[in-house]
């Protein structure tokens, strides 16, 4: 009796055992009907380049047995398929999407055989297109200044460079009535056109990042603010009423500042800051800015006497006094040393720099004054001492 139950079980533990070897052949086998699985291989690699409402996608691929290729993005509800030129192990090959609106993207990029079988695992890679909205926010560089020079020639300076700027480009009509367009590159300060008859504008070129495919432009502007130098032999020594002139003596009087050499320099004593000193250029100009010298004195220059916060204030008559309310205020300045070093220390730079002279731009909605006063807040050294060699007025028309 013991003996037919052990057989049952050992019957049951078979039958058991069978069973499930049987259900997982029957799991298995359809993969063994199927054959082996061959995957193509992925593209090595893959970069994004970003453009005007398109995107490029630059890929490497070295299996010569992929033909096909699909392009998935938005969730694999958009998608591109195209035909595989042989391949050419380390070259790379060029996929141009149109028509995408401005946002990020990610793509997939799925090889495969000439029948669209043995699809590779995908490789996925993101970017960026840009558009309108993008375009509409650029900031163009601006023009700090434009001179007329002599022999029909214009000089622009420029502000800073603008971020993600490669270029500023100016169309002009020259003397023959061309149309002439120069571009300068970010790290440029200054353009000069040549020739220069009428009609100045300009705009900047902007890629997003640096491989981008397509250039994006800032709005072109006008420029119609071009000066001139305003003729210094008209200016004179001139105070009103309340502003008395100190300087330090005949070798250091007010006439320095406009006897066409950075050699010499006026110097204003006083016991206190700030104080004023005034002058008259001899006739009523509309002021654009003025071109400023420091006494170039070695180991005076950003150092002692030389301004370095000031105004400027002007007026077309001469009935003033020390009293601000004749006068118009065309400027608030501040002179700039290149390095930031502390006052005791300069670089080249800064030298060069003070030895060109310094720009200030008057406010263009001051009106067209004759006489001028400075009012100096402040020096490098914080004494009452101040110190000018020359200046330079430049007008407009």
């Amino acid at each position: 009796m013991k003996q037919g139950i052990t057989m049952a079980i050992y019957s049951a533990i078979l039958l058991s055992v069978f069973g499930a070897c049987s259900k997982m052949n029957d799991l298995h086998q359809k993969y063994f009907d199927t054959g082996e699985k061959i995957y193509l291989g992925q593209p090595d690699s893959a970069k994004v380049l970003s453009g005007n409402n398109r995107i490029k996608i630059r890929y490497w691929l070295s299996d010569p047995r992929a033909k096909k290729m699909v392009v998935y993005w938005n969730i694999r509800r958009d998608s591109l398929s195209l035909d595989l030129p042989p391949v050419v192990r380390g070259q790379a090959r060029d996929i141009l999407i149109e028509d995408l609106p401005e946002k990020q993207y990610e793509f997939e990029l799925v090889t495969m055989n000439e029948q669209l079988a043995n699809r590779s695992i995908s490789l996925k890679v993101s970017g960026q297109s840009y558009g309108t909205n993008f375009e509409s926010g650029l900031l163009g560089r601006q023009i700090k200044y434009a001179t007329y020079e002599p022999g029909n020639t214009v000089s622009l300076e420029w502000y800073g460079p603008s971020e993600n700027g490669y270029v500023t480009e100016v169309t002009y009509t020259d003397q023959q009535d061309k149309k002439v367009t120069i571009r300068t590159p970010m790290h440029e300060s200054s353009t000069i056109l040549p020739a220069y008859k009428e009609q100045l504008t300009f705009r900047t070129l902007f890629l997003p990042n640096p491989t981008a495919i397509d250039t994006f432009y800032s709005t072109t502007a006008n420029y119609t603010r071009i000066d001139r130098a305003v003729s210094k032999a008209t200016f004179v020594r001139w105070n009103p009423p309340g502003i008395p002139y100190g300087d330090a003596g005949v070798n250091f009087s007010i006439e320095k500042m406009w006897d066409n050499t950075t050699t010499s320099f006026f110097v204003q004593t006083g016991s206190a800051l700030p104080h004023s000193f005034t002058f008259d250029t001899g006739k009523v100009s509309k002021l654009n800015r003025v071109r400023q010298w420091q006494r170039l004195t070695e180991n005076v220059v950003y150092r002692i006497q030389n301004l370095q916060r000031f105004e400027i204030w002007g007026t077309a008559s001469s009935n003033v006094t020390a009293d601000f309310s004749g006068w118009t205020r065309l400027g608030v300045f501040e002179s700039r040393k290149p390095s930031g070093l502390a006052v005791g220390s300069e670089t080249a730079e800064d030298l060069a720099f003070a030895a060109r002279g310094e720009d200030f731009i008057i406010d263009p909605s001051a009106p067209p004054v004759r006489y001028i006063r400075y009012v100096v807040y402040n020096t490098w050294d914080s004494k009452p001492a101040v110190a000018v060699s020359e200046v330079n007025f430049f007008e407009i028309d």
